[in-house]
């Protein structure tokens, strides 16, 4: 019985964990490559946006940092 309850719990664990990431917008299982990017207005930008290109979803926002440094012109 004990061995069952343990089981249980891992699987439940694991469910939740899989699935408060999908919500948040990541993907688990895709092999994912990071890319930083600078720019200078970034209004309307939040975390787990889309990233598109010719309309075509390539990605989403992780992260979003202030930097002291202006952006490379």
């Amino acid at each position: 019985m004990k061995p069952k309850i343990g089981a249980l719990t891992a699987v439940s664990i694991t469910l939740l964990l899989l699935g408060y990431n999908f919500l948040k917008g990541k993907d688990i299982f895709a092999h994912s490559k990071k890319n930083i990017r600078c720019f200078k207005n970034v209004e309307g930008m939040e975390v787990s946006n889309a990233v598109r290109i010719n309309g075509l979803q390539v990605g989403s926002v992780a992260d979003i940092n202030e930097r002291i440094r202006t952006c490379r012109e």
